[in-house]
């Protein structure tokens, strides 16, 4: 078999993967805090790639506790965790965060800091139109699918007054966008990135580092 066979067989493979998870995805609040809106702590995920060896990578789990102003904690227990990534906005409706969430049945929640480019999503003029639309922090709008009328995929949030771009929020398994976009609002401070994958990101970036052979001191108060 040759080297783009065997990849070709690979990626069905996996796609086919995808496909059998995507039946086990729950998209409805499925735990009292999120009733409630009782959130204390909320893990952070985030994998980040050497430049000098793209096979190498470092995935970073972080847990930041709400009650402490989002300081990061590492405690066993967490009730959802964000993943910097996309849930079910992804074209074959399973990205990172669901991926995740159906494989270890855990609240998760996906959180881009782009739009993920697919044939059933438009990022032309309108969402600009309607990026340049929101105000204020928490200010919204949804992400349609395109091919199926109503369908929605997930969000553009803005978290900051100072912020520029939004967020997309998605869901990834066992909770609503309602809850979501809830949820990583309580997870902002400052910055447009919510902290708990903000702090995950800065951490799986300082690992590449050392393994590239160039580290360098870490500003843990970096902006995103």
């Amino acid at each position: 078999m040759s080297s783009d066979t065997e990849l070709e067989f690979m990626v069905a493979s996996w796609s086919q993967q995808q496909l059998e998870m995507k039946s086990k995805l729950v998209v409805t609040n499925t735990e009292r805090w999120q009733e409630e809106r009782k959130l204390t702590y909320v893990g952070g995920f985030d994998l980040s790639f050497c430049k000098s060896d793209s096979s190498v990578a470092c995935c970073t789990v972080v847990v930041c506790d709400v009650s402490q102003q989002l300081q990061v904690v590492y405690e066993d227990s967490r009730q959802v965790f964000l993943f910097d990534g996309n849930g079910i906005l992804h074209p074959r409706g399973l990205g990172l965060a669901s991926h995740f969430g159906v494989y270890t049945n855990t609240c998760t929640i996906g959180v881009a800091k782009n739009l993920y480019q697919m044939d059933n999503v438009l990022r032309d003029d309108n969402h600009l139109a309607k990026i340049n639309s929101l105000t204020a922090a928490g200010e919204h709008f949804f992400i349609e699918n395109l091919s199926a009328s109503g369908e929605v995929l997930g969000a553009a949030l803005k978290t900051t007054q100072e912020a520029k771009r939004p967020i997309y929020v998605s869901v990834g398994h066992r909770i609503d966008l309602e809850c979501a976009l809830w949820t990583v609002m309580q997870c902002v401070q400052r910055f447009r990135i919510p902290e708990p994958t903000r702090q995950a990101d800065i951490r799986s970036r300082k690992v590449v580092r050392k393994l590239d052979g160039m580290d360098t001191p870490v500003n843990l108060n970096k902006t995103a």
